[in-house]
């Protein structure tokens, strides 16, 4: 997986290689049960990310933020 610079991951820290455990209190099972939270998950709202980086696991806050300003053109 990457992380395209300038993005909400990016500006929340995360990085490449990051596995996603836990968002807003959500253990994640996949990639699709990820994308679902998020997109369930009010615009603007800040939440706290547990992801597991180089065999430790790491706290994050990540603001949510409208995906479609994401989107490629």
């Amino acid at each position: 997986s990457s992380v395209t610079e300038d993005s909400p991951a990016a500006k929340a820290k995360i990085q490449r290689g990051d596995v996603v455990i836990e968002f807003d209190g959500y253990r994640i099972e996949d990639d699709d049960h990820l994308i679902k939270i998020v997109g369930f998950t009010v615009v603007g709202k800040e939440v706290r990310m547990i992801v597991f980086r180089k065999a430790k696991l790491i706290t994050l806050t990540v603001k949510v933020v409208d995906r479609s300003q994401f989107e490629p053109e």
